[in-house]
């Protein structure tokens, strides 16, 4: 489910409002980059609008996703330690197929088709899913992301006790021990009123 986050007020979304919150200013100040959401039917095989790749489908790699549409317009990365195993989960977004692929250890599990975005939404296209990965320290990120502006906040308010948040324009990043097991970046649409909306993918926290 897509979860809107107006500017200037919080939203329901669990976890990280605080760092949300400077998400949005951030990327209200500049920016003319665009992005995507969810909410759908599952399962649905995914391919371009002028069908000239081949059908995403579960088992697919994800090179092979990235081959066939290119990077994703948002995506989202979560690091989780399951009986103490480390599994990452991904979630990458078009918005123009309207599609969100989600992968398992770098293998596609599902897709979903996703509410498409309205005329002149901002998608963070400056950030590369290829950039950030689950694990790297926060130096680590902070090279891969050169002259990207990030603030450091106290993770345990936020979600993560004992660790740390990057926050910079529409995006950000959850660091436990030093190791990334979070990143989302970020689009924004504008309402009638001319107010940009922060789209948040559900579940914020790690």
């Amino acid at each position: 489910m897509r979860s809107l986050t107006r500017f200037g007020q919080h939203s329901g979304v669990p976890g990280a409002l605080a760092v949300l919150a400077f998400v949005m200013l951030s990327a209200c100040s500049g920016g003319d980059q665009a992005g995507p959401g969810s909410g759908g039917t599952e399962s649905q095989p995914v391919t371009s609008t002028a069908g000239t790749v081949p059908l995403i489908q579960p088992g697919y790699e994800r090179q092979a996703v990235l081959d066939a549409l290119g990077e994703p317009d948002a995506f989202r990365l979560t690091v989780n330690d399951l009986d103490g195993v480390s599994v990452t989960q991904e979630s990458l977004v078009y918005g123009e197929l309207t599609a969100r692929i989600d992968l398992v250890d770098g293998v596609v599990a599902g897709t979903e088709t996703i509410d498409p975005y309205p005329t002149g939404t901002m998608y963070p296209h400056q950030y590369s899913s290829w950039e950030l990965r689950g694990g790297m320290t926060a130096q680590e990120a902070r090279s891969a992301l050169e002259g990207v502006e990030l603030v450091s906040m106290d993770g345990s308010a936020v979600g993560i006790p004992g660790g740390t948040w990057l926050a910079g324009n529409q995006l950000l990043l959850g660091f436990a021990d030093n190791k990334l097991v979070y990143a989302e970046t970020f689009p924004l649409t504008p309402d009638e009123a001319g107010t940009w909306l922060t789209e948040v993918q559900s579940g914020v926290a790690p």
